[in-house]
């Protein structure tokens, strides 16, 4: 069994990452700030880089760390690691399931179902919490609607047909979404999604939680062998980390929607938290995206 070590989240522009024996020094204006060991390390996440030496690299990638570089807004850039885990039968396996137009339906038809078990919950969860603060009658008939079209898409036949029902599916699930928010409703109010840059600020949490999630789910999918740009329902594309796509769409709701919702509603990130672009862009800031890390 793999064990999941601890992240190391770099957010500081003007840090500098080096190494000393075994362990990650952090270095801000040539003082020494912080110091982790490398053996607690299972990856590193670095938002607006700024440097880290090619010996602090070499030592990750010997001890199996990954370098992750992040743009200011959670958009994943690269990764630098070490040699992939070697299982090439693994990899072969793979590839020739993803061409392979019943393994890839199979595949989409249980990650679409399990996709939508999980936004039901989370509907059915604000039933049970929030009834007398949400439309429930509202919240009752979208989770009935989920679970129909759930039971469509184990039975869909074409991938292009489960794409069809994941998208009424999102319709639906996301016209709750801004009776979801039940404090700060106006600096949260849900409009849609937008992303590239995200344009509100309840926009660029998700964006920035969705980000995180599939840096994660890349780096395991490496660990053990797999591929991450081999997937079976997200359309392969160069650059595309299309089988983290697919597993990220199972875990979307119950650990990015649901841990964003709570920060807002629990009040941990107010209107003060956001730069506001002349682009349109809002983005978190600093001190904030350290928030969200931490929690």
């Amino acid at each position: 069994m793999r064990k999941l070590l601890n992240t190391l989240f770099v957010t500081k522009s003007d840090v500098y990452l080096g190494v000393e024996g075994e362990n990650i020094l952090i270095r801000e204006d040539g003082k020494l700030r912080a110091r982790f060991p490398l053996h607690n390390l299972e990856s590193i996440v670095i938002f607006n880089y700024n440097g880290i030496s090619p010996h602090t690299m070499q030592k990750c990638m010997e001890n199996g760390i990954g370098i992750n570089f992040l743009s200011e807004t959670g958009y994943y850039l690269g990764t630098v690691s070490g040699y992939p885990n070697g299982n090439v039968l693994l990899r072969k396996r793979q590839t020739l399931m993803s061409v392979d137009p019943e393994q890839c339906l199979k595949i989409a038809q249980t990650t679409i179902f399990a996709k939508l078990y999980n936004q039901k919950y989370i509907v059915e969860r604000f039933l049970r919490q929030y009834r007398l603060r949400i439309s429930a009658e509202r919240f009752k008939e979208v989770s009935s609607k989920l679970s129909e079209l759930a039971s469509q898409a184990v039975a869909a036949n074409s991938l292009e047909q489960i794409r069809g029902i994941e998208g009424t599916a999102q319709v639906l699930y996301f016209s709750l979404f801004d009776e979801m928010v039940l404090t700060n409703k106006k600096t949260f109010e849900y409009i849609g999604r937008s992303r590239r840059p995200p344009r509100d600020p309840l926009n660029a949490c998700l964006s920035f939680a969705y980000s995180l999630l599939a840096t994660d789910i890349k780096n395991a999918l490496t660990s053990v062998g797999l591929d991450p740009y081999i997937g079976f329902f997200h359309t392969d594309r160069p650059g595309r980390i299309s089988l983290a796509l697919d597993l990220l769409e199972e875990l979307r709701g119950v650990m990015a929607d649901r841990f964003v919702l709570s920060l807002i509603n629990r009040g941990q990130l107010t209107e003060k938290d956001f730069d506001y672009m002349e682009s349109g862009a809002v983005l978190l800031k600093d001190d904030s995206r350290k928030v969200f890390l931490q929690a």
